[in-house]
C-alpha cells in the first residue's frame, strides 16, 4: 500500500506470454496494474496480425506448432485442457492463454490497441522511485510495423496521455528488431528478400529457388513448410542440431530430461550423449556435415523438427554450410560451394530486444545488459523497475518468465529483499559471460530449466528432493528423476498449493496418448507371437530326449571305466 492507503500501481508493458503472467502476479500481491498492449488482442507472438493494422511483433504463419509439450510450457497454476493435444499449434496456444486471462479476470486491466511511447524517471523518481508513463492509440503512432528501435519525436509525445506509476514491468519480449547478418551483395540482390518476422507461408514460393538463412528454431520450421511446395536450399551456418520434437517411447523430447542431469557430477556429458544420440537415430548429422564443432550443451544452434528429416533425406532440403556472399542471383559460400538462380532469401537470423522507449539505458552498445536475474538493472537506485521475458532459451520459457514475475513481484510488494550490489552483479556478469562464451555476441540465450531453479531458490519454491521426500516420496522422486514440471515450483514455498501441484504433476505423467484418442482402443492381437511360442516349446520338446539320450551315453561311458 502506498502512504494514502490506496494499493500501489504497476506498469505493465506488454500483453503477451510474459505480460499476462505479470499482470496476474501483480493482483495476487494486491497491486495495481494497468497493461498496455500495442496489438488488437493479447498473446503477443501467438496474436494473429491484422492486414493493415500495426504491429510490432513477429508473424505466426499457419502452419506453426510448438517445440515444447503443452505441459511443460503452461503456466503452474493453469494446466492445460485434459483434450488438449501433447504437442499446442499456434491456435491451440492462443486460446490457452485467452482461458487463463479469463480465468484470472485480466482482461479489464489490459488497454488494447494503446502504444507506450516513452517511459521517464517522474519528478520526484529519486524520493519516490516513480516513473511517467506516456502513451497513444497504435494507429496514432507515425511508426507503423517494425517500429521497434525508433525514438518518438516531439509531435508524437504531443499527442500522448501520460500518468505516474509506482513501479513498471517491461513485458515485451526479445523478438522486436530483426536481426540482419551483414552479407557482401545482400543489398543487391535481384529476388525477394524476408525476414522470418514476416514470413506467413510457404505458398507464396511455389517453384521458386529459396534460400533460408539460419541455425536455429525458425530457419527449420520454415525450411519444413516452404519445402511443401518447392526445394529448398538451408545454409546452417557453423552448423547446428536437429533434435526430434518426439523420442523414443512416443514422448515428447523435453519430457525425457530429468532435473537429475542437471545436478549431476558431469551434467553435460549425460545432455550430449542423450541429444546426440537422438539426433544422429534420425540423421547421421556427422556424414551430412549438418552439425557444428560443438557439441549440443555447448551450441546455441538448435532446430526442431520431425518431417524435416526426410525432407533432407529425399533432397527437398539441401543443406548447406556458411554463406560467404552473394553476387548477382547466385549465393556463394566458404567451401567453395554455388547456388544459382535464386528467387529468393529468407533471413531467419534472429531478434534483439527493444527498449526505445525507456528513457533509461538497458542494452549497451556491446548488447550487454547487467540485469540481475535478467529482471533488475543493476545500477538503478530504486528497485522499481523490472524487466521480464528478455531472453530466448533452449526450454520453454513460460514457466520462467512466470518465475521472474512471481519474484519481481514480491521485491516490489516489500516481501523479498534483493541481494547486495556485489552479488548482483556477479549473477548479471556470469548469465551475461554464459551467453557471450556460446554465441560469441551479447545474444541471451538461457538453458531455461537451470536458470527457472536459480530464481525459484531465491523466492523459497524450489522442488527440494528432501523436502519432497518427506511428504510423498514417489513425487519427489518423479519430481528428480522425471520430467521438470512447472508445477513442481508450486509444492512448495510462498503461493504453494500441494493439493493442485501435485494432483497436475500427476495427471501430467499418467495422460500418455489419451488426447490423441478418438474412437475405440484396440488392443494389438499378435498371433504371431503365441505361434513363435508353440515353436519354441516344440523345439524344446525335440531337444529334450536329444539331450538326454546323450546324458545317459555320457553317463554309461563313465560308469564302465
Amino acid at each position: 500500500m502506498s502512504s494514502n492507503g490506496q494499493a500501489k500501481r504497476v506498469c505493465v508493458v506488454g500483453a503477451g506470454v510474459s505480460g499476462l503472467v505479470a499482470l496476474k502476479e501483480c493482483l495476487v500481491e494486491g497491486l495495481q496494474p494497468t497493461c498496455y498492449e500495442l496489438d488488437t488482442d493479447i498473446g503477443g507472438i501467438w496474436c494473429p496480425k491484422t492486414e493493415g493494422k500495426s504491429s510490432n511483433t513477429p508473424q505466426v504463419w499457419e502452419t506453426l506448432i510448438t517445440n515444447t509439450s503443452k505441459y511443460m510450457m503452461t503456466f503452474s497454476d493453469f494446466p492445460p485442457l485434459p483434450e488438449d493435444t501433447p504437442i499446442f499449434t499456434a491456435e491451440a496456444l492462443r486460446n490457452y492463454y485467452k482461458r487463463y486471462a479469463q480465468h484470472f479476470q485480466l482482461s479489464s486491466y489490459i488497454k488494447l490497441n494503446t502504444r507506450v511511447i516513452k517511459i521517464q524517471k517522474a519528478s520526484d523518481h529519486n524520493v519516490t522511485g516513480h516513473w511517467k508513463v506516456l502513451t497513444c492509440p497504435t494507429q496514432d503512432f507515425r511508426g507503423g510495423d517494425k517500429s521497434a528501435g525508433q525514438v518518438a519525436t516531439e509531435e508524437d509525445l504531443s499527442r500522448c496521455s501520460s500518468e505516474i506509476f509506482d513501479f513498471v514491468l517491461i513485458c515485451s519480449g526479445c523478438f522486436k528488431k530483426p536481426y540482419y547478418p551483414t552479407v557482401a551483395g545482400l543489398n543487391t540482390f535481384p529476388g525477394d528478400i524476408q525476414h522470418s518476422f514476416d514470413y506467413k507461408m510457404g505458398s507464396i514460393y511455389n517453384n521458386k529457388n529459396v534460400l533460408v538463412i539460419g541455425s536455429a528454431f525458425s530457419a527449420g520450421d520454415i525450411a519444413n513448410d516452404i519445402a511443401a511446395h518447392t526445394k529448398v536450399c538451408l545454409s546452417r551456418g557453423k552448423g547446428t542440431w536437429i533434435f526430434p520434437r518426439i523420442m523414443s517411447g512416443a514422448r515428447p523430447s523435453d519430457l525425457c530430461l530429468p532435473r537429475c542431469w542437471y545436478y549431476s557430477s558431469t551434467p553435460e556429458v549425460y545432455l550430449n550423449n542423450f541429444t546426440i544420440d537422438q539426433c544422429q537415430n534420425r540423421l547421421d548429422h556427422m556424414g551430412s556435415a549438418i552439425c557444428p564443432i560443438n557439441p549440443p550443451a555447448s551450441s546455441s544452434s538448435f532446430m526442431f523438427g520431425d518431417e524435416i528429416y526426410m525432407k533432407i533425406m529425399s533432397g527437398r532440403i539441401k543443406v548447406y554450410g556458411e554463406l560467404e556472399r552473394l553476387k548477382g542471383s547466385s549465393a556463394y559460400f566458404s567451401d567453395g560451394s554455388v547456388i544459382p538462380d535464386l528467387d529468393a532469401v529468407i533471413l531467419c537470423t534472429g531478434y534483439s530486444s527493444d527498449f526505445s522507449f525507456l528513457d533509461y539505458e538497458i542494452i549497451q552498445e556491446n548488447g550487454k545488459m547487467d540485469l540481475f536475474k535478467l529482471i533488475f538493472p543493476i545500477q538503478e537506485e530504486k528497485r522499481t523497475l523490472g524487466i521480464i521475458g528478455a531472453m530466448a532459451g533452449d526450454s520453454a520459457l513460460a514457466p520462467v518468465f512466470e518465475l521472474q514475475s512471481r519474484y519481481a513481484v514480491k521485491v516490489f510488494a516489500g516481501k523479498l529483499q534483493l541481494p547486495s550490489v556485489e552479488d548482483m552483479k556477479a549473477d548479471a556478469d556470469f548469465w551475461s559471460g554464459f551467453c557471450l562464451k556460446k554465441k560469441g555476441r551479447y545474444c541471451y540465450m538461457i538453458p531455461g530449466f537451470l536458470f527457472g531453479d536459480a530464481i525459484a531458490k531465491l523466492l523459497g519454491c524450489f522442488p527440494s528432493f528432501w523436502h519432497l521426500l518427506l511428504r510423498d516420496p514417489a513425487l519427489a522422486f518423479r519430481a528428480w528423476y522425471g520430467p521438470i514440471y512447472p508445477a513442481q515450483y508450486r509444492l512448495l514455498g510462498p503461493d504453494s498449493n500441494w493439493r493442485q501441484a501435485s494432483e497436475i504433476c500427476r495427471r501430467a505423467d499418467a495422460e500418455g496418448s489419451k488426447p490423441l484418442r478418438h474412437g475405440t482402443v484396440n488392443k494389438v492381437k499378435r498371433d504371431d507371437l503365441a505361434a513363435a511360442r508353440r515353436g519354441r516349446l516344440m523345439n524344446a520338446g525335440l531337444l529334450l530326449p536329444v539331450f538326454a539320450l546323450a546324458l545317459y551315453l555320457f553317463h554309461s561311458k563313465h560308469t564302465k571305466m
